[in-house]
């Protein structure tokens, strides 16, 4: 899922697991399809090669999906470049390489433009004015340089109402706060990792956070200081109109006299004994699989907001003992 548009084609989409974890796409299939149990197993030899908790598998893979099928169906995606950004309307990222940081400005043009356009559900409302707020996931980065680069909305203490937990106004998960600090009618969900890019050849790369290394046992993971040095950022404008993830229906009885399991299509790694002749004729060794599955409905496109800007270097304030930066 290199491609920042993140295009799949069909609507519903057997997950393959190809490459949305930060993880080897080898090493990711054999851990979806493979074996464990014994040092020959291919989820042995993927544990081997830094294969991360099977929750840890689902959490990315639909963290991904999610990304990029929001991106996709969102029905504005901008390359913050010169005083005019290109919008490809729905079509993907403009092949063009944003010269901009993500600005209070903007976003405040956006603002107006999403509540005409139909952002009537907004994640909350203004305490004071009681305007719509909306949700911007963004990296710490971005979030830091507006407050730094607007003293009022680093001095406005104004929040947004988020509902209640008994009747909240949208559908908070369990345990969010219900009271959210309000940046300029929007909150922001901080992502740790949000998607980062190069630009060449009128090509966006994206850049993974992690990398590996062999170490005496196994393979370690660190944090990919090219992610870091990524000049291109992404920022998501959500709202939860912009399209619907759909369930799977389970298939239990396809004729008469035939009966299926029923399947959780939601990445639950599940153990099973399967026999066979040569690698498993005992009932010995437990296979392990999951299934991910999910189809996209878009139904608001208008509403969704993608935005790919600079993402500068920290200023790290570092002085002499004189107090000059050097």
């Amino acid at each position: 899922m290199g491609d920042p548009d993140g295009r799949t084609g069909d609507p519903l989409t057997v997950l393959r697991m190809s490459a949305d974890p930060t993880i080897d796409p080898d090493v990711l299939e054999r851990a979806v399809s493979g074996l464990a149990g014994g040092e020959e197993s291919v989820l042995a030899r993927a544990a081997a090669e830094g294969l991360p908790e099977p929750a840890d598998i689902a959490e990315w893979v639909w963290a991904s999906r999610y990304t990029t099928e929001t991106v996709r169906l969102s029905g504005h995606q901008i390359v913050l470049r010169g005083t005019t950004p290109p919008d490809g309307g729905g079509s993907g990222y403009p092949a063009q390489n944003p010269n901009r940081v993500l600005s209070q400005g903007f976003l405040n043009d956006v603002y107006m433009d999403l509540y005409r356009e139909g952002g009537d559900l907004p994640s909350g409302i203004d305490e004071t004015t009681e305007a719509p707020v909306f949700t911007i996931i963004a990296g710490a980065t971005v979030l830091q340089n507006i407050l730094k680069n607007n003293e009022d909305i680093r001095q406005d203490n104004r929040f947004a109402y988020m509902g209640t937990k008994d009747n909240p106004m949208t559908p908070l998960f369990p345990g969010m706060p219900v009271r959210r600090r309000n940046y300029g009618g929007f909150i922001y969900e901080i992502d740790p990792y949000p998607r980062k890019f190069t630009f060449a050849g009128g090509v966006f790369t994206e850049i993974r956070p992690f990398i590996s290394s062999s170490t005496t046992k196994g393979t370690k993971w660190e944090q990919n200081p090219a992610y870091k040095a990524a000049p291109i950022i992404e920022t998501i404008i959500w709202h939860e109109d912009t399209y619907q993830s759909l369930a799977v229906n389970t298939v239990s009885n396809p004729a008469p006299g035939w009966t299926f399991n029923p399947q959780n299509w939601m990445g639950e790694f599940t153990p099973r004994n399967i026999l066979h002749e040569t690698c498993n004729p005992d009932g010995t060794i437990l296979f392990f699989r999951a299934l991910f599955a999910d189809a996209s409905r878009p139904v608001n496109p208008a509403v969704g907001w993608s935005i790919l800007s600079l993402d500068c270097p920290a200023n790290l304030d570092l002085e002499d003992c004189n107090g000059y930066a050097t």
